[in-house]
């Protein structure tokens, strides 16, 4: 049987495939992605979308479409045993938007809408998911990755062999890529259950969360959704008298187990459109790939649901992971590239579990302040993850590095470090069109930026050294500052703004102090800060452990310009 090829396979169409697939589609590298089921599910599962992949999802180019349907954190209304409301509260406070976080609080969108955004944006670079196709088995091979899929077309199954160089498992947390590769997931297995739901809801308002009673007696929460229409709302619950096995099979069980802990005269339970049991594990993978099989999402890391956080990390991880395997797969940066990945995330994943963990421990404790145990802080917009401590970036304003008890996770405070995640910028003056605009619009999935604050910093020796990489892979933006007299020695930038209101010099210049003036910073694929520097050395340093150094600049530049011209008629 003569293999098909690809570039890269991706099993699993949830947000990670799904954002997976899109970056290394809009990078020009051919994929495919899998899916064993055989339609999109609708489901409400994973349904909190951070400030962080809101970022993402403007990069992807998706943000307008999911704006339209989300939905903001509502409030609590906690009912007592008896169904009388005992209290109302905010579980997270609002965050002002700003210029460089324009999107800071979590909002609300059901997880099959999300994914259904995803894909057809994904359509649009020609890469289609394929349904009822399971992953059976792999085995690296001569430089590539040979996989063996189930294919199940008009009742008939067929065996496909695909020849792919690098594989992605995104397929959950019982994903058969980590289990063939033999990568174990372990941490902890909490005393749990929960049975989770989509319902139809009659009889309570669609502005409010509304929870009766709590854990670990029997309760229930029923979370309105963005389907107001339909009075759909997401259920969780459970307790010491509920069957959860017949639960999940009998619905008229599942209805009185709700009645009987609400108390709500007039409450009706329509259409339960889904239901599941749900135990309660938070595990992780010690690494998140072996060889040229990478596992990301679900399949790397199971996670409380009391965070909000296990699709988020999902999405962050296909970030981190499509920009590099892109540019790997046509042989522009080494294969030792995608070490980074692993350890990059590893990290931030291991805290995101530890933080989840204690919610959970808070939100099951007996005799507990019921609104204070769902409370969340402001950590879960991820907006502070890092990878400060990482091999790749660059920080010429402090050498010494992250501190070894530094969190990867938690808001960071104090000025900005390479690693971070790189603030927006509104409120400049694109110089030659004269349109308004912000960096967030100039930030891609497929090229690094380059931010030269024109104050400090040498614009025409940091643009003579970028004319040694293709612009395909690296954009140049030069700051002024809004009184600037003259724009000048900005020859080959690809774009010069003036920073009217200051937003770009308050995120990026170097704060008063003692840290050393670097005024460049390069912004990465995936949005992280990977470098702040103050020269054309530093940045040649920085794209040293980037970029392929062997290939001749001509030949490396040739093949960028076909890359360039076939990414562009795809657009």
């Amino acid at each position: 049987m003569a293999a098909e090829s690809t570039d890269v396979l991706v099993v699993g169409a949830g947000p990670t495939g799904l954002v997976a697939a899109l970056v290394l589609a809009q990078n020009g590298v051919p994929v495919r992605i899998v899916d064993r089921l055989a339609s999109a599910p609708r489901s409400q599962r994973g349904a909190g979308i951070a400030g962080r992949t809101l970022e993402l999802y403007h990069f992807l180019g998706v943000l307008p479409e999911v704006q339209q349907r989300t939905i903001d954190v509502l409030p609590i209304k906690a009912y007592d045993a008896s169904g009388k409301l005992e209290k109302t509260f905010e579980m997270i406070l609002h965050v002002p938007s700003t210029s460089g976080a324009p999107w800071p609080n979590m909002v609300f969108l059901g997880q099959g809408t999300a994914c259904g955004i995803l894909r057809k944006r994904l359509e649009q670079f020609g890469v289609h998911v394929e349904m009822t196709t399971t992953f059976e088995g792999c085995e690296e091979r001569d430089n590539g990755v040979l996989v063996s899929l189930l294919k199940t077309q008009e009742e008939q199954t067929v065996r496909q062999v695909v020849r792919a160089k690098y594989v992605i498992g995104a397929d959950g947390a019982r994903g058969l890529v980590r289990q063939s590769q033999g990568l174990k997931l372990s941490g902890n297995n909490h005393d749990l259950h929960l049975i989770i739901g989509d319902v139809e809801v009659f009889g309570l308002d669609t502005q409010h969360w509304h929870k009766f009673s709590d854990f670990p007696n029997d309760s229930v929460m029923l979370r309105a959704t963005e389907n107001v229409e339909e009075r759909l709302f997401q259920l969780m619950g459970g307790g010491p008298s509920l069957d959860y096995a017949r639960a999940v099979r009998d619905h008229d069980y599942l209805r009185e187990f709700i009645y009987s802990v609400t108390c709500v005269p007039g409450l009706k339970i329509g259409q339960i459109h889904f239901a599941a049991e749900w135990r309660a594990n938070t595990l992780m993978a010690s690494t998140f790939s072996k060889g040229r099989v990478f596992i990301a999402g679900d399949a790397a890391h199971v996670h409380s649901p009391f965070g909000g956080q296990g699709m988020n990390s999902g999405v962050m991880d296909a970030m981190n992971l499509g920009w590099k395997l892109a540019l790997v797969c046509k042989n522009h940066a080494p294969p030792r590239l995608l070490e980074t990945y692993s350890a990059e995330r590893t990290p931030v994943i291991r805290e995101m579990l530890q933080m989840t963990d204690r919610l959970l421990k808070r939100v099951v404790a007996v005799n507990k302040d019921a609104s204070a145990a769902w409370q969340r802080g402001t950590e879960v917009s991820q907006l502070g993850v890092h990878c400060r401590r990482s091999d790749i970036v660059r920080d010429e304003r402090s050498a010494g590095g992250a501190g070894a008890d530094e969190s990867a996770y938690a808001p960071v405070a104090g000025p900005l470090r390479a690693g971070d995640r790189a603030p927006d910028a509104s409120g400049l003056r694109d110089v030659r069109s004269g349109a308004e605009c912000r960096l967030f619009d100039i930030f891609k999935p497929y090229h690094h930026t380059v931010v030269v604050l024109a104050a400090h910093a040498d614009p025409p020796a940091i643009l003579k050294c970028l004319r040694h990489y293709p612009k395909s892979l690296v954009r140049s933006v030069v700051v002024f500052p809004r009184d600037a007299v003259q724009i000048t020695g900005v020859d080959g930038a690809d774009v010069v703004v003036r920073d009217e209101e200051g937003h770009g010099l308050a995120a990026y210049a170097t704060p008063e102090g003692p840290s050393k003036v670097a005024d460049v910073a390069v912004i990465r694929p995936d949005g992280v800060l990977g470098a702040l520097v103050a020269g054309s050395e530093g940045v040649e340093a920085y794209f040293s452990h980037i970029f392929v150094q062997s290939a001749p600049k001509e030949h490396l530049r040739s093949a960028l310009r076909t890359d360039s011209r076939s990414f562009k008629a795809r657009l």
